[in-house]
């Protein structure tokens, strides 16, 4: 059938043609009514054939998928092939017809027109219609042909097509929510769990008819009672009842089951599937376009989800002690997340098991509750010691399996674990006189049984076996994740004594070994070593004064983390100095052969950070044991090892954060002089310096050894290096020849040889300024053998790139390597997502900086957490990208979120949360919420004068903001002496010809002009001037701004010559610095003009309005040109009614309301001010009537918008007032009259007295400018 396809895939294009020709002809002859309809018809029938063609097309795919499978496609056997081929190929013969005889019937392109378009219509009637109709009629049966087959299998095509798609959803819904795929389901003895379903609270809580309102039961009982298995068997009986409820469970042993994230995805895929994903396909893409699956966003798509559900929905929540998440607050945390499902989904009822003070809070809202104690699972319990004591091997007799069975019955006190520990202990006895021994010794409650475990695994190992045992525990409790079982056998060489012989305390069987001593509370599976249990961890890591040390046994075992983690700490370096590692970067095999000679390597070099992070406080000997090793020319060969493991797997990695992480516990200790840093940055020097010396400047070890410095970011190689600014021609031929013929090799690239192209791509990124010939067939030949490289030579090339400021190919590159990385989710995935934002944001392609840093942000909060350092400030740059946009309110929301993180992981004062409420502040005076802004500035000032100083820059500017949102919320008083005291301060610190102390004088200026203190602000303008003009010359914008300031303020004293004269000298500077053409000239024009007709002289102001629009109209290529142009307009309008040339007025006015309201609507403040202007214009010449009409539809836009007593509304009202009594009809105006007199009247009485306000001059200045 691939030939049908490719026929298939020629018509849409052949189809679009003879419709484009058949509009044509449409539009050519839409006069002639038979000739239209005709080609409509034909026209009509083409869709139609497509769509029939397009269901063919499909159906085809289909079945060649399916082919491997069976012999012959299911729904086009053979016999129908040669069929559907001849009507296929006809379909294509006819509309290539059709596309001929479309251009046969246009008119030709020679001669008049309209006489071709005559012959045309008389060959209509003796040939073209006839050929059109015939057409038309065979196009019309091919498609009942293509139906039929169509219709026929419809069924078929409709069910497998939904069939694919929905796999094909499924798939991505799954790797959108990555829920946790572990089997959740606890192996149950046949017969035990059935006393819950007749349970009085149990069946209240499943009864969807019960007139009880409570929906959330908790189930709770102590460590070891058996509510796992209950929780599996509850969801079993539901399932089989048709129920299909909602399972998870909460594992505090397994990293994927611990936040309230894992679980609301893991719930929402289930619910998801139930609905066999056939819920409304907007609300998924819609959540999926979010991106976040914080918990809100996940909260939020469960719910939704759920709505869609018309059957009852039962949840089923297992382990919440053992979740990472608050569960006892009703305004935080999982109940929180609890009791909003619960009010916002009437249909759900939810089921949580754990402990009783895991679940005090949630008992609190709810009457429904049942303890598991020893009474309700009594038959249980004694059905698994029957089943376990026939197994016990020197149980024989009747007698003594009841005396067992009732001992461990009667001592249970309803705790599964504990009969099974205590069954276990059981099977070690030799003989009946040991089992009755045991019997008569055992312990009761889940501790006790530890203890029991505990004291008697002390008295049967010898004190060999007993330091294994410890030492092992100690590894196993503080992994950083879980070892294998060889792993396991080293780390407890290494840790129990000299790291110089250490090969001699290997276990020669380490399963046996492990398991011999720890089989009580370890598995082993796949050659993992887990712990059996997560109450083993929080028996032996108790606090010392909570743990029983009155027997020696139990101090034996206590593990205090932080202890632990020292020691192994000391240990792995002491084991990391003694591996010897050569040169990882050059010699062969090394990522291969040392794992092999040192299986413990890869594990501490990957984790030994972090042990010595979680060891407390810094301690003398570790910290001496930290020096000598970074001391030690160990050291660099373990970095060059590192690198290699990054190159392996890098995908979780960040070597950025764990130094960081190692530099704050190392700069803590008080011991220490010099900071980490600058120890690392000496030893990796004189290890250059060493290597240049011994084994020259161009030997391999020394040029990868002086790469590698350069990818860590935390030192730059070598001055005398870094002098090699530009290769030669001739070298950078050689060095680009070489890497040619690496990436030429048809041989698998390794992991070493990887590397070493990425360090050589280093090399050229820090020494070459310019992208030269070799280079550039270089990096094309890297794209074409993309699969090959590493990600981090793709990094490398977009990295040198992005520093020669080629950001296309930066992207490209980026790109690349996160195709090779994505879906993953993995610290790579995050950092490849960064660096492609943060080129679009230099870009200034800030709605793709933001697409991207959406995806960045979902992927950190899957990594690390809602509230990891990098996803905070992965939001942080979200925030940005949408201020840049102009976005303020999801900004204002985003800028919230990471401020409150900050707020309560940070403190009040760390300098990244007073940045936050800095940012905030500057979203919310954008917003033009002042109230807000106000109390974020406040809060900065305060952070920074405590952490900064009064005199600090950042302080000052702050107190600048401040003093601006006191301003806007007329709170005169309090910023006049924010602004006096920041001039102060800025004098004194800066003195006061510095530009921001200038800044500050012309923003109190600007504070006195507000209020209307002209007098006062005209002084300190004429000061800025004076100031200005000596720093910055004449001709400086800065000295321009303040001159604009200072004649405004004279306008608005009625001081119109003086400031005539200043607009005059404004516009002469302006033109000398930007040309007549310029923005900022134009400006001075436009305010020039208007200061001319404030002084009534109109002639010359109506000339300077008609230039600006000139100039406008030629140069301005700006977003608001037609804006600014009406703008003019209005004031030329203005002008001419001035003059009293109110017909040409009137014109200019009626020009301007229709664009404004073509563009803006009726209702825009823009368009009702035009309206208002024609108003006047017609009232003028007499038009009192015309006018009225006018001011009367103001009025109620007016009323129904600001409100009916508002300032604007009354002036709007004595406009029409006047109107009136200009048409004599004093008594209609006397009502308006009164309403105006009441409204100020009731505002006088409530202390608001109402005074009309207009557009300033300086608020027409700042928006033309």
């Amino acid at each position: 059938m691939a030939e049908v396809l490719a026929i298939v895939g020629v018509i849409p294009a052949l189809a679009h043609v003879a419709r484009k020709g058949l509009s044509d002809l449409r539009e050519i002859y839409q006069t002639k009514q038979e000739i239209a309809e005709v080609l409509e018809n034909v026209a009509t029938q083409i869709p139609l054939l497509l769509n029939s063609l397009l269901e063919i097309e499909k159906r085809i795919r289909i079945d060649s998928l399916q082919s491997a499978a069976t012999e012959e496609p299911k729904l086009f056997p053979t016999a129908h092939q040669a069929d559907l081929m001849s009507i296929i190929k006809a379909c294509q013969e006819e509309i290539s017809k059709l596309n001929i005889l479309v251009e046969k019937f246009k008119p030709s392109a020679n001669g008049s027109r309209t006489i071709q378009v005559s012959k045309k219509i008389v060959a209509w009637r003796m040939t073209y219609g006839k050929r059109f109709k015939s057409t038309h009629e065979r196009i019309k049966d091919l498609r009942s042909s293509l139906e039929g087959y169509v219709v026929v299998r419809t069924g078929a095509i409709i069910n497998e097509s939904l069939s694919l798609a929905r796999l094909e959803r499924k798939a991505q819904i799954s790797e959108w929510l990555q829920p946790s795929r572990v089997e959740f389901f606890q192996t149950r003895l046949e017969g035990t769990c059935q006393w819950i379903w007749s349970e009085n609270t149990f069946v209240q809580w499943l009864d969807i008819a019960s007139p009880r309102p409570d929906r959330l039961l908790c189930i709770h009982g102590v460590h070891g009672s058996g509510k796992s298995v209950l929780a599996s068997s509850i969801v079993e009986g539901l399932t089989n009842r048709q129920l299909n409820p909602l399972f998870f469970s909460f594992s505090g042993v397994d990293s994927n089951r611990k936040t309230l994230e894992h679980m609301l995805r893991t719930l929402l895929w289930q619910q998801l599937q139930q609905t066999q994903f056939a819920v409304d396909e907007n609300i998924i893409n819609g959540l999926m376009m979010a991106g976040s699956t914080s918990p809100p966003r996940l909260v939020e798509a469960l719910r939704t989800v759920a709505n869609q559900s018309l059957e009852p929905i039962y949840c089923v929540v297992d382990g919440i002690d053992e979740s990472d998440d608050e569960w006892n607050s009703p305004n935080d945390g999982g109940l929180r997340l609890v009791l909003e499902l619960l009010h916002t989904l009437p249909g759900i009822r939810l089921l949580l098991l754990g402990r009783p003070a895991a679940l005090w809070g949630a008992l609190r809202e709810t009457s429904l509750n049942i303890e598991i104690n020893s009474q309700v699972v009594k038959d249980d319990i004694l059905s698994l010691i029957h089943n376990e004591v026939a197994k016990l091997p020197n149980v024989h007799t009747p007698e003594l399996r009841s005396l067992v069975s009732q001992t461990l019955s009667g001592k249970s006190d309803g705790m599964f674990l504990w009969a099974k520990m205590m069954l276990k202990e059981l099977q070690k006895a030799a003989n009946v006189a040991e089992i009755e021994t045991m019997l008569s010794e055992l312990p009761r409650g889940l501790n006790k049984a530890y203890q029991f475990v505990f004291t008697k695994l002390y008295a049967r190992l010898s004190r060999i076996e007993l330091l294994r045992a410890q030492g092992l525990l100690k590894i196993v409790i503080t992994a950083c994740r879980p070892l294998t079982t060889i792993e396991l056998c080293h780390a407890y060489a290494v840790e129990s004594g000299s790291v110089s012989d250490f090969d001699k305390r290997l276990m020669t069987n380490p399963d046996q070994g492990v398991l011999d001593v720890c089989g009580d509370f370890v598995i082993i599976s796949h050659g993992v070593v887990r712990l059996g249990h997560i109450s083993v961890r929080d028996f032996l890591t108790q606090p010392e004064s909570q743990f029983n040390n009155e027997h020696q046994a139990l101090s034996t075992f206590q593990i205090d983390v932080e202890t632990a983690n020292q020691c192994l700490a000391l240990s792995f370096l002491g084991y990391m100095n003694h591996c010897e590692l050569g040169f990882p970067l050059r010699d062969p095999n090394s990522l291969h052969e040392l794992p092999f000679k040192y299986p413990l390597l890869s594990y501490i070099s990957r984790y030994i950070i972090l042990y010595i992070t979680r060891s407390g406080a810094p301690t003398a000997e570790l910290i001496e044991k930290v020096d000598a090793f970074i001391s030690s020319r160990q050291s660099t060969a373990w970095i060059e090892y590192f690198v290699l493991l990054l190159f392996q797997d890098s995908s979780n990695i960040d070597f950025e954060d764990d130094f960081s992480k190692l530099k704050k516990w190392y700069n803590a200790s008080k011991s220490n002089s010099r900071c980490l840093t600058d120890i690392v940055k000496d030893r990796w020097q004189q290890e250059l310096s060493f290597r240049m010396t011994n084994f020259g400047a161009q030997d391999i070890r020394t040029k990868l050894w002086h790469d590698t410095i350069s990818i860590t970011n935390i030192e730059e190689p070598l001055a005398a290096e870094d002098t090699l600014v530009e290769s030669t021609p001739l070298e950078t031929t050689a060095e680009v020849s070489q890497l040619v013929k690496i990436l030429g090799s048809p041989e698998l690239l390794t992991i070493q040889r990887q590397a070493q192209i990425l360090l050589g791509l280093s090399r050229f990124a820090r020494r070459i300024r310019v992208l030269s010939d070799p280079l550039q067939s270089l990096f094309g030949m890297i794209v074409s053998a993309a699969d090959r490289i590493p990600v981090f030579g793709l990094i490398g090339i977009g990295d040198f790139y992005e520093r020669l400021n080629k950001l296309d190919e930066a992207l490209k590159m980026y790109q690349i390597a996160l195709a090779k990385v994505q879906g993953d989710d993995t610290i790579m995935e995050c950092k490849l997502l960064q660096y492609i934002r943060v080129v679009y944001s230099t870009m200034e392609k800030y709605d793709k900086a933001e697409e991207f840093a959406r995806c960045e942000i979902l992927k950190r909060e899957r990594i690390l957490g809602d509230n990891h350092t990098k996803t905070i400030q992965a939001k942080d740059n979200l925030c940005y990208y949408l201020y840049c946009q102009k976005n303020y309110e999801a900004a204002a929301d985003y800028a919230l979120v990471v401020k409150n993180a900050r707020e309560s992981s940070l403190g009040p004062r760390h300098h990244q949360t007073l940045d936050s409420y800095n940012f905030l502040g500057e979203i919310y005076h954008y917003l033009d919420n002042h109230e807000e802004a106000e109390k974020c500035f406040a809060k900065e000032l305060e952070g920074r004068q405590a952490t900064d100083g009064y005199e600090h820059p950042t302080t000052l500017s702050c107190l600048d903001w401040l003093a601006t949102q006191l301003d806007f919320q007329e709170k005169y008083k309090e910023s006049e002496a924010r602004w006096l005291d920041l001039c102060d301060r800025r004098t004194k610190s800066l003195g006061s010809d510095a530009d921001l102390t200038l800044d500050s004088i012309e923003g109190f200026a600007d504070s006195l002009d507000i209020q209307g203190r002209y007098q006062e602000s005209q002084l300190l303008y004429e000061k800025l001037v004076a100031t200005m003009e000596r720093t910055n010359g004449v001709d400086h914008k800065h000295t321009c701004r303040s001159l604009m300031r200072l004649a405004v303020a004279l306008g608005k004293q009625g001081k119109n010559d003086l400031a005539i004269i200043k607009w005059r000298d404004v516009l002469k500077r302006e033109e000398r610095m930007e040309g007549k053409e310029g923005r900022h000239t134009i400006s001075a024009l436009v305010s020039l003009s208007r200061e001319l007709y404030y002084a009534d002289e109109f002639q010359e102001s109506l000339q300077g309005f008609r230039e600006a629009l000139k100039r406008i109209e030629g140069h301005d290529d700006s977003n608001d040109k037609d804006d600014n142009k009406l703008k003019l307009t209005e004031n030329i309008a203005t002008t001419l009614d001035g003059l009293e040339l109110h017909v040409d007025a009137e014109l200019k006015w009626r020009h301007v309301l229709l664009n404004r309201q073509t563009s803006l609507g009726n209702e825009h403040h823009k368009t009702l001010g035009a309206t208002e202007g024609l108003a006047h214009c017609l009232g003028r010449q007499g038009r009192h009537t015309e006018s009225e009409i006018l001011w009367r539809g103001v009025l109620e836009i007016d009323e129904r918008i600001n409100g009916k007593g508002t300032d604007i509304t009354l002036w709007t009202m004595q406009q029409l007032a006047e109107c009136l009594t200009c048409q004599k009809r004093y008594e209609d105006a006397e009502v308006y009259y009164g309403e105006i007199a009441r409204y100020r009247e009731e505002a006088r009485e409530k202390g608001h007295p109402i005074t009309t306000t207009f557009p300033n001059d300086l608020n027409f200045l700042w928006s033309m400018t």
